[in-house]
């Protein structure tokens, strides 16, 4: 458990309350699991409110908490360092996400994180993104953030005294492969096998080193492919996730009164492959409030829900 010096203190109270009866780990893995659970969805529903998706925060928990993928980390004892390093991450983008800004509490919890596992400094990173998806970034923030992983970086290094775990050949068969092509490809590879067990978790192995997955050899293997459909999967998520806020841009053309209600005209492109449903409305009548508003004159008060669309071009 080379860097999981958190994990290890646990571990050693563990051993002091439970001595070598197995059962007392277990029972804490199991609860450490449940309190990670319960993190995820509080993290998940601060999320949803962010972005004003749709309910995905308990379907998504609920997920994560049953999914297989976790079998490992949770029944094998020394899992622990992973549930822990969940706990603290989560922990920090929950705290980040509610406070707005960087603040003693978000990097005592990376910290935490990082010492459970090495892992956990990518919490800092993430943070980042969730900076720029919700288009909230700011020059010193990011500067605080990017100066905390360095520093957290520098820490870990020089706990490690300035030294990277050493793996044999069995332990991790790709990094001793002498072609950087190969080992390029194989280590495409597995991450591509780990987004499958993600989807398809049926053939799980409690350690996939010491040749359990065979490496790549051969220019006829199919799976040499594995770094095109990598990259073409993450540019699919990309190009998805850029167009979906703007699926729908839409400019208004003409408004009616009808009694109490007000009809709105819209003249509707839509980008990215958008379906027209719903959500798509809800979207034009989202993004041209303010448009209406002053078409209706600066002091006018527009309840969303009182506004119907008239007629959609497409």
């Amino acid at each position: 458990m080379h860097g999981c010096e958190l994990a290890i203190l646990i571990l050693r109270l563990n051993y002091k309350l439970c001595g070598t009866s197995t059962l007392g780990y277990h029972a804490v893995n199991t609860f450490l699991n449940a309190i990670s659970s319960v993190l995820f969805y509080k993290f998940s529903k601060q999320l949803e409110n962010l972005f004003d998706t749709f309910d995905i925060a308990f379907p998504a928990s609920v997920l994560f908490t049953i999914h297989p993928i976790h079998t490992e980390a949770v029944a094998n004892i020394t899992g622990r360092a992973e549930i822990l390093m969940t706990i603290f991450a989560m922990a920090a983008l929950i705290n980040f996400t509610k406070r707005k800004s960087f603040n003693a509490q978000f990097s005592v919890l990376v910290v935490l994180a990082t010492f459970s596992k090495e892992q956990g400094l990518m919490t800092i990173p993430i943070a980042l993104c969730i900076d720029f998806l919700t288009k909230t970034m700011s020059l010193k923030r990011s500067g605080l953030l990017l100066s905390l992983f360095f520093v957290i970086g520098a820490l870990r290094f020089w706990v490690n005294g300035f030294q990277s775990a050493k793996f044999t050949k069995l332990d991790n068969p790709t990094a001793f492969i002498e072609s950087r092509f190969y080992r390029v490809v194989n280590y495409s590879y597995i991450w591509l096998y780990h987004l499958y067990l993600l989807v398809l978790p049926a053939n799980l192995c409690f350690d996939y080193s010491m040749g359990c997955i065979s490496p790549i050899s051969s220019l006829f293997d199919f799976r040499i492919l594995s770094p095109v459909l990598i990259c073409t999967g993450l540019d699919n998520v990309f190009v998805t996730s850029t167009l979906q806020p703007y699926a729908a841009h839409a400019s208004v053309t003409d408004l009616q009164n009808r009694g109490n209600d007000l009809a709105v005209l819209f003249r509707v492109n839509m980008l990215g492959g958008g379906s027209f449903d719903q959500n798509t409305i809800a979207d034009v009548l989202r993004n041209n409030m303010n448009q209406l508003q002053s078409q209706l004159g600066g002091n006018a008060q527009i309840d969303p829900n009182s506004i119907f669309v008239f007629r959609l071009f497409t």
